[in-house]
């Protein structure tokens, strides 16, 4: 997870993993790691927003930069955030730049 700061996070990814069984967790491993879409991302019609960490361990920058090369009018954005995971570790800072990418307004008030 990438925030030593943040131990509940890690724990927290961890039991999510430990709860799916491991013959759905090699599927799912071999579906991604066998699974190569370079060829389709030319295809892509809609407006593409590329969140993407700071730090991402498992995502380097180069990736993303590929990407928008590759992506019709892609627009691209550097969390600054560490971990592969934004989302779980700054969901504000995502639904921000999702607002931001929407053109709609913050988000209301509860």
């Amino acid at each position: 997870m990438s925030n030593p700061d943040r131990p509940e996070l890690t724990r927290h990814f961890v039991a999510s993993l430990q709860a799916v069984r491991a013959d759905h967790a090699l599927t799912v491993l071999g579906a991604i790691l066998n699974s190569d879409h370079r060829a389709d991302y030319a295809r892509i019609a809609v407006p593409t927003l590329l969140l993407h960490a700071r730090h991402d361990v498992a995502v380097p920058p180069e990736v993303v930069a590929w990407l928008r090369e590759r992506v019709p009018g892609a627009r691209g954005v550097t969390l600054d955030v560490d971990g592969h995971l934004p989302h779980v570790v700054a969901p504000d800072a995502v639904a921000a730049a999702l607002r931001e990418f929407l053109g709609v307004g913050a988000a209301p008030a509860v």
